[in-house]
């Protein structure tokens, strides 16, 4: 699994870090240089990991944050920098920037060991970003493309990288937590190897809970709270039902729209609709959505271009049987087990065809049934190979069926 295969470090016992520094000045120019308001931020040194291995290659981050945006200044120590700077130079964002000298980001933003964002940018500043969620589920991480900026620098003996992270890109649970949760590590491909991080677990790499908890974090939480109270997304034309409130004293207004992105990161525009909500109002809009293939999504709400909200879906196959090539013996009905995802329910109808295509058996099943076991009267056919076919209104979807010869 392509995305999985990035060095992927989790934190160690959830240490609770001291409060973030908050940067009140001017913001840092992103550009790889550490400006004049980085002079006080604390520098924290990563560890090796597996711990207790010895450090060859120093590596420091310094972390702050104004209302605006989470930022990163990492410096990492490689005396061998030229050897470094010839590892190969991808040309496209999301390209494998993890099998070179890197640098990740690691952020929980809802502090809920439920999802985190992961940011990576190699050697010569070519980056990749990922969202990997839902870790009761095998899912890949999804190509996200998020809303952020690096830079990388160069100095005597090492290079740094400096990014800027804005709140609106995790969306608003750092907002209703004031808390969330990171990692910072280090990949150095240059022999030999070495893999650091700001904190570690030598047992879990993959645990969310062991990530290093920021708290008290002083955010102007935005007026406007939306949810995406949807519960499932469908194949085909969805209404994808929204909650509004303005907790704030000023009306708010703006273009709300949605947009889909699938796994390979590409982004489709869905609804939109003019709104304006009155101070202590809540507004329900339902904007259209369509979704064009099954898969993993990621659905996000912005007004005015700033992100309000964001929720992830898998989408199924319209129809799934649990047995996708049935074999039943002749003079036997066929039982198989049937699901249909879909928002209404539509005429249901199974067709077996012979190998010429020619049509042998059709029966309806239940109108309203969407799952649970059905039986087609498959007695009289004689053993062969045929095609299942189900249709559910003007949707099909086929399996082979095979019948084998009785004993």
């Amino acid at each position: 699994m392509r995305y999985l295969c990035i060095l992927l470090f989790f934190l160690s016992v959830a240490a609770v870090g001291a409060p973030l520094h908050f940067n009140g000045g001017d913001a840092p120019k992103i550009d790889g240089r550490e400006d004049a308001c980085w002079a006080n931020v604390p520098a924290l040194a990563l560890d090796s990991c597996p711990p207790g291995k010895p450090v060859s290659m120093a590596t420091t981050v310094k972390i702050m944050y104004d209302p605006r945006n989470l930022y990163f200044f990492i410096r990492c120590r490689e005396v061998n920098l030229v050897e470094a700077r010839q590892q190969e130079r991808f040309a496209a964002h999301d390209a494998a920037v993890w099998n070179n000298d890197c640098v990740e980001i690691l952020v929980d933003s809802r502090n809920n060991s439920r999802s985190y964002y992961q940011f990576v940018v190699d050697v010569h500043n070519i980056a990749a970003d990922f969202l990997h969620y839902d870790p009761e589920w095998n899912h890949d991480a999804l190509a996200w493309n998020g809303v952020w900026q690096h830079a990388v620098g160069t100095y005597d003996d090492g290079w740094t990288m400096e990014a800027a992270i804005p709140w609106s890109t995790f969306g608003l649970g750092v907002f209703d937590t004031g808390r969330i949760g990171l990692n910072v590590s280090r990949v150095r491909r240059i022999a030999p190897f070495e893999r650091l991080v700001l904190a570690s677990n030598k047992h879990k790499f993959h645990d969310l809970g062991c990530f290093a908890v920021y708290d008290g974090l002083k955010l102007e939480k935005p007026p406007l709270k939306a949810e995406i109270a949807s519960e499932t997304l469908f194949l085909g034309d969805n209404q994808v039902a929204l909650t509004l409130k303005n907790t704030g004293d000023k009306a708010v207004s703006g273009l709300l729209e949605l947009s889909l992105t699938d796994m390979d990161g590409k982004t489709q525009d869905a609804g939109s609709s003019q709104i304006t909500v009155e101070p202590g109002g809540s507004a329900a809009v339902s904007l259209p959505c369509r979704v064009t293939g099954s898969g993993d999504y990621r659905l996000v709400l912005t007004l005015g271009g700033s992100i309000l909200s964001s929720r992830h879906y898998t989408v199924r196959q319209l129809m799934e049987m649990n047995d996708p090539r049935p074999v039943v013996m002749a003079g036997k009905p066929c039982h198989f087990f049937l699901r249909i995802h879909s928002q209404e329910p539509r005429k249901t109808e199974a067709v077996v065809s012979d190998a010429s295509g020619r049509e042998v058996l059709r029966s309806a099943l239940p109108d309203g049934e969407r799952q649970g076991f059905r039986s087609l009267s498959t007695e009289k056919l004689a053993a062969g190979e045929y095609t299942l076919r189900i249709l559910y209104g003007d949707q099909a979807a086929s399996w082979p069926l095979l019948i084998v010869p009785a004993l």
